[in-house]
């Protein structure tokens, strides 16, 4: 008789092996945090902290017309220096952020910028972005999640560059709300004014897509969507 097999969240479990059970040991987990094991192994994977998941289907529209995303948005165009960022503006909407970096004529070599927000997964959320760059070669590093709001931006450990400049902006990739340690997002259908539409780009791992109508404070936006979840 065949075991039944069992898709669980292990995420929270950081993807280590769990001994015991029949074949415990053979299940890492996937980069999606994702595993698949006998019934008969579940509960040691359970004790450990992964969780079953479902799938779910959702609907979202952000609660005012998104406005039109824009450079320096968040963090105004500044000095790249260790320290801590002025926030300039939260986001509008929940939407992914753009990280800029322009090193001037020498490259830097070393440092940390940590982008702490609200994801619009629920989590409190840190991604550390490497300004790291060649000489005259600017760079935009994107938010891994949705931010929700902006709770600080800090530079350090910070080497190399001639006057080099940091700003933090929005982009146009908008954000639906999930639940936490989601897996699997897709993207259903996209509604812009009511009417469907389509998309330039989907990020799924960030739960967020363009839209095909380019925001500009005025068009109303709804997506449908799907996801896996604890």
């Amino acid at each position: 008789m065949t075991d039944t097999l069992i898709t669980m969240n292990a995420t929270t479990i950081g993807g280590r092996i769990i001994p015991g059970g029949a074949e415990a040991s053979k299940y890492p987990a996937a980069n999606n945090g994702l595993i698949t094991v006998k019934g008969i192994d579940a509960p040691s994977y359970l004790q450990a902290g992964a969780k079953f998941i479902g799938a779910r289907g959702a609907s979202y529209s952000p609660p005012i017309a998104p406005r039109a995303a824009s450079a320096a948005r968040i963090v105004s165009s500044t000095s790249l220096a260790n320290g801590t960022l002025s926030i300039a503006n939260q986001p509008d909407v929940p939407r992914q952020l753009g990280v800029y970096v322009d090193p001037g004529t020498t490259g830097i070599s070393a440092g940390n910028i940590a982008v702490r927000y609200i994801a619009n997964d629920g989590q409190d959320t840190t991604d550390n972005v490497s300004p790291v760059t060649p000489a005259s070669t600017a760079k935009t590093v994107t938010t891994s999640k949705g931010a929700v709001s902006v709770t600080s931006v800090i530079v350090t450990a910070l080497s190399g560059g001639a006057s080099p400049l940091v700003q933090v902006n929005d982009t146009n990739s908008l954000s639906v709300m999930v639940q936490p340690y989601y897996t699997g997002f897709a993207l259903s259908r996209a509604f812009a004014d009511g009417a469907v539409n389509g998309t330039t780009a989907v990020a799924s791992s960030a739960a967020s897509y363009t839209p095909s109508t380019t925001p500009n404070a005025t068009h109303t936006y709804e997506a449908l969507y799907t996801f896996n979840s604890p």
